[in-house]
């Protein structure tokens, strides 16, 4: 039987046509830990501090950002590389080059890859999934620990 891969389009550098094919569910779990890395401690950060008033939101920031940039340095050609597989350019298959592609839109490239997670793991947080992120954080402990520690380094500051 002939199968129709599921896509998104998105149009990103000043009208260049991106074409996202929705992993297979053996490809999404099987890139979960390497996706996971990089996003799951920054948004338990984020959310942890929005989730608790805003407390602490100006050091969760950029503690968010390191942790990210930190990740990348070890491995982010890797998971740029993985993001990227499969996305067509203007109907173009193969390989993307980044540099030539996004050669003064950096911007899009972190756009077109936030978009691919969303794609395909944007599923987890919907109703048939973990609910809200809000919810999969409170359900996994993220919330409240990282409330704590907000709590005993404003007991610190004291």
């Amino acid at each position: 039987m002939f199968k129709i891969k599921k896509s998104t389009e998105v149009v990103l550098c000043g009208g260049k046509h991106f074409t996202i094919y929705h992993w297979s569910p053996s490809q999404v779990i099987r890139n979960m830990p390497k996706i996971g890395r990089l996003v799951a401690v920054p948004m338990g950060t984020m959310a942890g501090s929005a989730f608790s008033g805003g407390e602490n939101f100006q050091d969760a920031v950029p503690t968010a950002i390191l942790y990210i940039l930190d990740q990348i340095e070890d491995g982010g050609d890797q998971i740029i590389n993985i993001l990227l597989e499969g996305i067509e350019v203007d109907n173009m298959g193969g390989p993307i080059d980044i540099d030539e592609v996004f050669d003064g839109h950096v911007e899009d490239l972190i756009t077109l890859l936030g978009k691919v997670v969303e794609v395909n793991y944007g599923c987890f947080f919907g109703k048939s999934g973990f609910g809200t992120i809000d919810t999969f954080l409170k359900k996994l402990g993220l919330v409240r620990a990282v409330e704590q520690l907000d709590q005993s380094l404003t007991q610190t500051e004291a």
